[in-house]
């Protein structure tokens, strides 16, 4: 009877494993990319802008596919999604200037001044835009009015990323990288600013997205290029804990072991 119990405990012990989601902040994976600024990831690619204006594309497992020159790229600073849609990359130039850039071929599709931001992000059909300066997180309306700002719980930020889904719940979430010792510090925060939930990012952050997981069954996943020092850029993919759940054991199958 007891070894009975001992199986009975392990099979049941297997089935909640089998229902249970990713930890929020695990490393799903993580692949070196040199020279890179920022990070962007759409359904095709991982995207990194490497000095001074290469737009790079990298498979999700970080084997370069190929790259394109941003046309009149002086100083690339974070990249997200773009409110042109699918086909854009957004990515900042300098402080004060946000581009959008045709994906396929770099030629550029607009320029919009904003107010002295170290990042910005956008959920891909969304009404608001995000950027990030200094302690602050700013809250815009697509058409360039400002609706809404929170401060955050850190002193510098380097890089935001926003998301329509976080640890399986919709909504509008954001998520700001803050500068710590070693390791950041991701912030998840509603959009109205109510702090959710924290967890690690590896190294140094410099720009960070939003997007399809690799593979798609994580959901929406969390990409960061992350500096670990001497200059070694790496990009990350971290759970969001948005992945679908395995569909659990029929009891009858759990059954079947004990006949």
């Amino acid at each position: 009877m007891r070894k009975l119990a001992i199986i009975a405990a392990a099979a049941l012990g297997a089935l909640a494993a089998l229902c249970a989601w990713g930890a929020v902040g695990t490393v799903l994976s993580s692949f070196p990319w040199p020279g890179a600024r920022d990070a962007y990831r759409d359904g095709d690619y991982a995207y990194s802008v490497a000095s001074p204006n290469t737009l790079r594309a990298y498979t999700a497992s970080g084997s370069l596919v190929n790259s394109v020159s941003l046309a009149g790229l002086a100083d690339a600073g974070d990249a997200d999604h773009s409110v042109l849609g699918g086909a854009y990359i957004a990515v900042l130039d300098g402080k004060n200037l946000l581009r959008d850039y045709v994906i396929s071929t770099g030629s550029l599709a607009r320029s919009v001044a904003v107010a002295d931001c170290v990042g910005y992000a956008y959920i891909p059909g969304g009404a608001y835009m995000y950027v990030a300066a200094r302690a602050y997180v700013y809250r815009y309306k697509t058409g360039g009015s400002l609706v809404s700002s929170f401060r955050i719980l850190g002193p510098y930020i380097g890089g935001i990323a926003a998301a329509d889904a976080f640890n399986g719940q919709s909504g509008e979430y954001i998520i700001v990288a803050v500068w710590a010792y070693d390791s950041d510090v991701g912030m998840v925060y509603t959009g109205a600013g109510s702090a959710v939930a924290t967890f690690t990012i590896p190294g140094s952050t410099y720009g960070c997205v939003c997007g399809p997981g690799y593979p798609a069954s994580y959901g929406t996943t969390f990409w960061c290029n992350s500096d670990l020092g001497a200059g070694k850029r790496v990009a990350y993919q971290l759970d969001l804990g948005n992945g679908t759940a395995v569909a659990p054991v029929s009891l009858g199958r759990v059954r079947a072991l004990f006949r």
